[in-house]
């Protein structure tokens, strides 16, 4: 964020709502004040203390309806969900009928023709410990997850704008590796034109291999023309040769038209530079 994380003094509006017995301790305090992120944000720091926790938020994305993105897992249909564990539900199994129509969706994907785009709630996933952040996941609403008997902060649906607008350059080189990692995807999932700038000047004051890797996958995720040129500007620097074939990579991961025309270029350029 702009200003830095840390412990506020704040009025709350929370509403805390208990889960059923059977998910044992866990919590999930609803912050409805202040307007902003970064107000709600230092609201719940301050409720949470130096206690362990978890802030979620979320906010729309376009993609494939039978896409996912971020963190991923393939547990039981009975794992809760992030949107089970905010609404305080337990999950309902499969019915008959949900195995009949998973079926016929399974025929129908195999089926020549587009995946058809919907607008799907995406999470934010910021792991407090003691007060300090260590971990920044985001994934589908739907995803199975185990927040563990940590609370739960739940921030509300935000704008993406809201999002990007969060962390300034200046506070996030000041955080740990993997931190800064997760932050880098949240920017290139929210697929924003100013995520590119985002990205871009991150990557000019990252100094790790894996950092400066995970940020080209980042542009990569924006599918557009002009990250796919920022990617190909990337592939031809002297960066580390890691960076440069994630660059690649993250290209190739673009359904951009320009994007075949660029490793083309690439093929030639590469073919002729004594440093391939």
């Amino acid at each position: 964020m702009r200003h830095s994380i840390k412990l506020l003094s704040l009025s709350l509006l929370v509403c805390t709502l208990f889960l059923s017995e059977t998910a044992a301790a866990q919590t999930v305090t609803a912050v409805h004040s202040p307007s902003t992120l970064s107000g709600r944000l230092d609201a719940a720091m301050a409720t949470a203390g130096r206690s362990d926790a978890w802030v979620v938020y979320s906010f729309e994305k376009e993609m494939c309806e039978r896409c996912l993105s971020g963190q991923i897992r393939w547990d039981s249909e009975w794992e809760r969900t992030i949107e089970d564990v905010i609404r305080g539900r337990e999950p309902s199994g499969k019915s008959v009928h949900d195995t009949v129509r998973e079926t016929l969706q399974s025929l129908d994907d195999d089926a020549p023709g587009p995946d058809r785009m919907v607008r799907k709630d995406m999470a934010v996933m910021m792991r407090f410990e003691k007060g300090t952040l260590t971990r920044i996941l985001h994934a589908n609403m739907t995803t199975p997850f185990r927040f563990g008997d940590l609370p739960v902060y739940w921030l509300g649906a935000q704008e993406p704008t809201e999002i990007l607008s969060l962390v300034g350059h200046d506070e996030w080189r000041r955080w740990d590796e993997e931190v800064r990692k997760g932050w880098t995807w949240v920017v290139g999932a929210l697929d924003l034109v100013a995520s590119l700038p985002w990205l871009d000047r991150a990557f000019s004051i990252e100094q790790s291999v894996e950092g400066q890797r995970a940020i080209a996958f980042a542009m990569g995720n924006l599918d557009t023309a002009a990250s796919a040129r920022t990617l190909e500007r990337i592939a031809l620097s002297d960066a580390d040769m890691e960076v440069r074939k994630a660059a690649i990579f993250a290209i190739g991961n673009n359904d951009t038209r320009v994007a075949r025309d660029i490793l083309l270029t690439l093929i030639d350029t590469m073919g002729r530079a004594s440093s391939s």
